[in-house]
């Protein structure tokens, strides 16, 4: 899974581009 690998702070840059 992508999401396993990348850290949170990348969950919410996708979520939240600012």
């Amino acid at each position: 899974r992508v999401f396993g690998a990348m850290p949170r702070r990348s969950l919410y840059a996708q979520l939240r581009p600012r």
